[in-house]
Parts: structure tokens; sequence; C-alpha cells
């Protein structure tokens, strides 16, 4: 058993939708303990590692009688208990959201999932020609049986689809994508499995906005200016410690470094400023992105987004991941211990830059891949409607005896 994937989806002895989700659940409720289990033993072990740790201290400069070098073993092997102590605390929350979305599956199925989701009463608009009569949003809505949405963008598709008419080759073109998915389990456990919680549509909003702006005033001639000072700077330091030169090597190219720098200081800082943006709210985008990148789809709309995907060579996940990488960069200067390193090294110029040639590479493409992504997520929640029709059926008619 995969702690990545359930493969009920392609199972061919699981015929019905229920059978489907009840050996999903059986599984992952499986692998949730056993990585409860395994994260349990390794927290005892980095217990008594730490115990061992203390130990050793005593005993190499307490009494003396132990090689202080043992101190660095029993160190390195509490470091890695942590490491891997994270990584099985990471796979059992895994299990757990898969352990939800096959109880979620079978909710809707049994007609108990009232309660459980959504209810997206957000969305509701007073005066709207059949939103209320039809239960659309509120407790117990249509909205709330569907939304297996988790991002801003894809419960506002969904809301979208539910409130507003489309013409009839769009509805046809939409039925395929739900249709070609129904039977797709395994991609669309990924799906509900991607990333973390997404942001709010403001935060989506205020990000767009940010990467569709124009980019700032940053000459081109900036780039090598910056990497040329900082070279000279190690390397002025690198002949002190290494060389026996003198600080005095150091000393004039860490001045002409500080000199360029705040000369750019202004524009840098403004560059920095505007990046201040929830980029943390996309973290389930690019993995719902991730999800659908690798695939191949017959339907036209479930297609035509793959096709969308591909506009800067590199796929919209690793974009987004660099993003949110440079971001983490950028807040790195805040880190007091960091912050010398950083002055050093001009980083706020250079994520400055590396930030200005983001956006201009992928700024005008966020929106499209954050919609795509949005209908990406919609789509799977019209699958479990057809599910639930099909369920509703078999009650209604047991299937034939073969």
């Amino acid at each position: 058993m995969s702690d990545s994937k359930v493969r009920v989806g392609r199972d061919p002895t699981v015929r019905t939708a229920a059978e489907r989700y009840a050996v999903g659940l059986d599984e992952s409720v499986a692998l949730q303990r056993l990585w409860q289990g395994r994260a349990r033993l390794v927290s005892n072990a980095r217990l008594v590692c730490f115990l061992a740790f203390l130990t050793v201290v005593w005993l190499a400069f307490g009494t003396r009688s132990l090689d202080p070098a043992w101190i660095a073993v029993t160190a390195i092997g509490f470091v890695g208990l942590v490491i891997a102590h994270d990584r099985l605390l990471r796979r059992e929350q895994r299990a757990s959201r898969m352990r939800r979305f096959f109880e979620d599956g079978l909710a809707r199925l049994e007609d108990r999932w009232i309660g459980r989701g959504d209810p997206g009463d957000r969305y509701r608009e007073p005066g709207h020609p059949y939103a209320d009569d039809l239960d659309v949003f509120g407790r117990g809505s249509l909205f709330e049986l569907l939304a297996t949405t988790r991002t801003a963008p894809g419960s506002d598709q969904l809301a979208r689809w539910l409130k507003e008419p489309a013409d009839p080759e769009t509805i046809r073109q939409r039925q395929a994508a739900v249709i070609e998915l129904v039977p797709r389990l395994d991609l669309r456990l990924e799906m509900a499995l991607a990333g973390d919680e997404s942001g709010s549509t403001l935060q989506q909003t205020a990000l767009e906005s940010w990467a569709s702006a124009p980019a700032a005033a940053l000459p081109r001639w900036v780039l090598p200016l910056a990497l040329a000072a900082t070279s000279l700077s190690l390397t002025g330091i690198g002949l002190w410690i290494f060389t026996g030169s003198g600080p005095i090597p150091a000393l004039l190219a860490l001045l002409v470094q500080g000199l360029i720098a705040l000369a750019l200081r202004a524009r840098v800082t403004r560059v920095l400023a505007a990046a201040e943006t929830p980029v943390q709210s996309l973290s389930r985008t690019a993995s719902l992105l991730g999800c659908f990148e690798s695939e191949r789809f017959d339907s036209t709309r479930l297609a035509e987004l793959r096709r969308e995907l591909d506009t800067t060579g590199r796929p919209p996940s690793g974009e987004l991941d660099a993003l949110r990488r440079l971001v983490d960069r950028r807040d790195a200067r805040r880190n007091q211990f960091f912050a010398p390193i950083a002055a050093l090294l001009m980083w706020g110029t250079h994520v400055a830059l590396a930030l200005e040639g983001w956006r201009a590479r992928c700024g005008p493409r966020l929106s499209v891949w954050v919609a795509a992504a949005g209908e990406i997520e919609a789509v799977p929640a019209e699958a479990e409607r057809i599910h639930r029709a099909f369920a509703d059926a078999m009650r209604r008619q047991p299937p034939p005896a073969y």
C-alpha cells in the first residue's frame, strides 16, 4: 500500500462508487494507524537520544571519562530523529486527509453530508431568481453537497456554475469533462490532498494585482553590477582569510558594495515592499496544477485547460513554487542572525531583481493559472454529483443478477 496514492480508482473488482469509497476508507485508516505508530516510536527514540546526549555531555565535560567526539554523534542522531519524526507526522496528516476524503464521499452517498461542508452563504444574492427557492446555498444546500473545493477560485467557479446560465455548447463541454473525471478517483483524491488551505478571494486579488502591475524600473545593468559587487566583496574576504593579505582589500570591496547598495536602495525597497503579497495562498493552487500537468485528457474543456498551462516553457506549479521561494528569501533578511550575511551579499538587491524577473516572465499568466486551477477544482465537485445520482439510482433499482 502506498502512502501517496490509494489505488481503488483503478481496481477492476470494485464496481460501485460506494464500494470504491469504502475500500479507500479502509486503506487510508490503515495508513493513518501505520504512520501514527511509527511516529510514536520515533518520538520515544528521540527522547532517549536526547537523554543520551545529556549523558554524553556530562561524561565528556563533567567527568572527562568520554571522548567529546561522542557529543557530535548523539547530536547528529537527535537531529536525524527530529527530521524523521516531522516527515512521519506529515505522512500521518496526509493519511488523515485521505480518510476525510473517503468519509465525506460516503457521507454524500448515504445522505449524511448536511453540516459537514461549506454552506456557501457568502454567495447568496437577495433577489436571485431561483437560488433561495432551490436551496442553492445555505445549510443542506446544493452547494454544500457539491463543494469539495478548498481554494477561493474553485469555490467561486462552482458558485458561478450554479447561479449563472451558460450556452448549450459550454454545458456539453462541462458535462463531458465531468464524465471523464467520474471514474478517475486516483486523480480526484490527489487533487483533494493537494497543498494546504488556500487564501481568501481578497488575497488572491491582491496577488494577481501585484503580478500584473508594470515592472519596476530596475535597469538591466543593475544585475551584472550587483553580481560584480558581491563577488568582489567575497573575493576580498577570501583573500583576507586564506592569503593573509590583510583587511584593506576586503574593506575597500565592502565600501564599493555599500555605495552601490545605497544608490539602489530606494528602487530595491519599492520592489520588495510591493511583493508583500500573500504568496502562501498559492500553495494549494500550485499543487493542484501539479496534479493536472502530468495528465492527458480526451474531453475538449479539460484538454483546453491543460494546454493553457504550457505557456512559459516551465510547469506553472514550478513557477509558483519559485515565487514562494523568492518571497521566503526576501523574508530571510528579517532574521537577526542572517541579517549581517544578507547585508554582506546584497541579498535584498538580488532578491528584488529575481522577483522582477519572475513578474516579467509569469505575471501576465498568473491570473490564467489561478482561473484554470479554480475550474480544475470545480469539475470534480460536479463529478461527485454524478456519483450521488448513480447511488440514488442504485437504491431505487437493484442491479441485475449475473
